[in-house]
């Protein structure tokens, strides 16, 4: 087989690795095992599809600044919350990544999050499965608003 050939059936095997794999997160094995967990306590970072969720955004941020009342400041605020969704489309787990607006505020957005979200669920190999969905938020002028980066 010729060096081109070769480097050929490399970059095939390893798009095909790479397509036909996810990524899990080791941390989640150690985890103490949740009731509501489906894929044997394996909690993937990335899937062929991810989770979609099932209300619009809007809506849920609406009902945050409804229920939240956040410093008026010029300078944004931002709030990374990072949220374990099992095969079912429920939240099972959550907690904030990066916090910028204060523990307990940013605790009563993940608990809003968790009353208002549910999503399809994730499948990887036409299974459904557990998957992380982050969402990423700043504050500016008392306002929580998603942030698309």
């Amino acid at each position: 087989m010729n060096f081109k050939a070769c480097i050929l059936a490399l970059l095939v095997c390893c798009f095909y690795c790479y397509t036909c794999t996810a990524q899990f997160d080791p941390e989640s094995i150690l985890q103490k095992p949740s009731i509501s967990q489906c894929s044997n306590n394996v909690t993937f970072l990335k899937v062929e599809k991810m989770p979609k969720l099932q209300i619009e955004e809007h809506i849920m941020v609406q009902e945050i600044n409804n229920k939240i009342e956040f410093e008026k400041d010029r300078k944004p605020k931002f709030l990374t919350c990072k949220v374990a969704v099992n095969c079912e489309g429920e939240i099972y787990n959550s907690n904030f990544t990066m916090n910028k607006i204060g523990k307990e505020k940013a605790n009563e957005v993940l608990k809003i999050i968790k009353r208002t979200s549910k999503f399809s669920p994730a499948k990887h190999k036409d299974e459904p499965v557990d998957c992380y969905y982050q969402f990423n938020f700043f504050v500016v002028n008392g306002k929580l608003k998603i942030y698309k980066g």
